[in-house]
């Protein structure tokens, strides 16, 4: 018997964030419908993620041929909202059962796509943070960070997004939007206000993929640990902001995994504020 899922690469992938969504969602597929789970097709990705969870450069070869040769069933949207949203744990069951797939023997079921946030997803948290714990660089980076951070003082981290998104805009133009910079200044205010506040006694991360110096400039007067010198660092990171005693986020889907794992409060731009 073959049973697999699988979340399925949409072009030749995306950032860290966008695909541990469909990651998580095929994780508890699988757990769900007595299935394997497959990573993530990260010989697509610019990014190299492969590197840091041991995939195949050809892996997305084979997960083609697997679509191809083995019955197919994909798990949508509709699918999910079918069941009434929600935990996707229960709409997964049921699109299982509908289809029989625990009594067939070989399939293929794939997803793709962020769509349902993260509270649906809730339930693959755990498997979450043990994948990134248990990829290649990051017991190594966040052992060097260790030392980098002083543990009499809290830990506040700030997500400084620049490099691939849309540069900043007017505060009004900033509702319901994501990858777009957010003000370099609004970090640098809200830094200064928590240090005020807490007379001085504590810390701040800086994770980025802005130049050093433009972060420097960012946090003068601040006592601020950096990452930009570490490589390989996209688990890392992400591990690391997770582990703060307050996020401040960027719009993205980066900053939103840090919070989502976090048991820490964090603070959003308001301007991007939805219901």
């Amino acid at each position: 018997m073959l049973k697999l899922c699988l979340p399925w690469v949409h072009g030749r992938g995306a950032g860290l964030g966008n695909e541990l969504v469909p990651w998580c969602r095929a994780f508890l597929a699988a757990q769900t419908l007595g299935a394997r789970c497959l990573p993530p097709a990260f010989g697509l990705n610019a990014r190299r993620y492969g590197r840091h969870f041991g995939t195949p450069a050809l892996d997305w070869l084979g997960h083609r041929a697997l679509r191809a040769v083995l019955p197919h069933v994909e798990f949508t949207e509709a699918d999910y909202l079918a069941q009434g949203g929600g935990d996707v744990v229960h709409a997964l069951r049921a699109f299982g059962e509908a289809r029989r797939l625990p009594q067939r023997a070989n399939w293929l079921l794939t997803t793709q796509g962020m769509w349902g946030g993260m509270a649906h997803i809730d339930a693959a948290r755990d498997f979450a943070l043990s994948t990134l714990h248990g990829s290649r660089f990051a017991a190594r980076n966040l052992l060097t960070l260790r030392q980098r951070l002083d543990p009499a003082l809290p830990v506040v981290g700030l997500h400084v997004r620049m490099g691939d998104f849309g540069a900043p805009v007017a505060p009004d133009a900033y509702r319901g939007r994501f990858n777009i910079s957010l003000p370099p200044e609004w970090y640098r205010q809200v830094a200064l206000s928590i240090q005020s506040l807490l007379g001085g006694q504590v810390q701040f991360l800086w994770v980025s993929d802005a130049p050093l110096e433009r972060l420097q400039g960012l946090a003068q007067g601040l006592r601020s640990v950096f990452t930009a010198d570490i490589p390989d660092a996209d688990c890392s990171d992400l591990l690391a902001l997770a582990r703060c005693d307050l996020l401040v986020c960027a719009v993205s889907s980066y900053s939103t995994w840090a919070a989502f794992l976090s048991d820490a409060p964090y603070l959003w731009y308001g301007p991007n504020l939805t219901l």
